[in-house]
């Protein structure tokens, strides 16, 4: 299996500024498969405070991937997630989307379409939440940085 390394472990990529796009760097073996795991960003997302209105989007995980040892690279992004419901909360409704950003580009490029969690149990629950999908238009980028953003609303 191919490893993808960074060259730079202390690299921010939340911060998704482009000087820190650059600095990802895989090293290649002759295998073509690039297995690499994200780092999970546990957060609280805030409901949203107008009925209607969506809330305001965060980013809930992340990964950055190198193409450049691989022709033709196909993605495939795996997400996963445990929402924790806290007490007073009957009704959580999430939209999660996953986004790239890549070769240096600050502006975020949808994958896939949006996923939607709607949840009408009991507070102080969890439920796990999950999808996958595929990033075929590639062919241009060598770096990307893939993020899930979830965006609540009423």
């Amino acid at each position: 299996m191919n490893s993808l390394k960074n060259k730079d472990t202390n690299i921010n990529c939340t911060s998704l500024a482009k000087d820190n796009l650059s600095d990802c760097c895989c090293i290649c073996n002759s295998n073509k498969i690039i297995l690499n795991c994200g780092d999970p960003v546990s957060s609280m997302v805030q409901l949203p405070l107008v009925p209607g209105v969506p809330g305001i989007p965060i980013t809930v995980a992340k990964v950055v991937v190198n193409t450049s040892c691989l022709h033709d690279p196909q993605i495939k992004l795996e997400f996963v997630m445990n929402i924790d419901i806290p007490a007073n909360v009957t009704i959580t409704n999430l939209t999660f989307q996953a986004f790239k950003f890549c070769n240096n580009m600050c502006k975020k490029t949808p994958v896939g379409p949006p996923w939607s969690f709607k949840n009408k149990f009991m507070a102080e629950t969890n439920a796990i939440f999950s999808f996958f999908v595929y990033d075929y238009d590639t062919f241009e980028s060598k770096c990307c940085t893939y993020i899930v953003e979830a965006t609540p609303y009423s």
